[in-house]
Formats: structure tokens, sequence, C-alpha cells
């Protein structure tokens, strides 16, 4: 699911919606895989969603510390 979400994130557009659902169900089972956290900071950082953008990069630089 992560994979699948990064290739939407990267096709941008009506997919980034996708893309951050993807992230989400990751998260959803795993709340420790960094690169979902990654993942879904950069989604929201193409919404111009800042302030979640810069919450998901600190935790996923948290966890892969």
């Amino acid at each position: 699911m992560h994979h699948l979400g990064t290739i939407r994130e990267k096709m941008g557009g009506e997919r980034l919606g996708q893309a951050l659902e993807n992230f989400n169900q990751v998260l959803q089972i795993d709340q420790s895989y960094a690169p979902s956290f990654n993942g879904r900071g950069l989604v929201w950082d193409r919404f111009f969603n800042f302030e979640e953008a810069i919450k998901d990069f600190t935790s996923a630089i948290n966890l892969d510390a």
C-alpha cells in the first residue's frame, strides 16, 4: 500500500487524495513506518498544508533516528 501511495503522490493531480488514503491505511496498521509519514508529508506539502507536512516529516525523522 505504501508503494502505491508513493506512485500516486508522484503522479499528482487528482491522485493526491488517493495517495493520502494509501499512506493513512499503512499508518493505521503500523504507526512506526517512517516512510509512510514521509510520503504523507509530501502529499500535505503538495496540498499546501505545511503544518501537517511538518508534523509528518518530524514523525518520520524521529522514527528513523
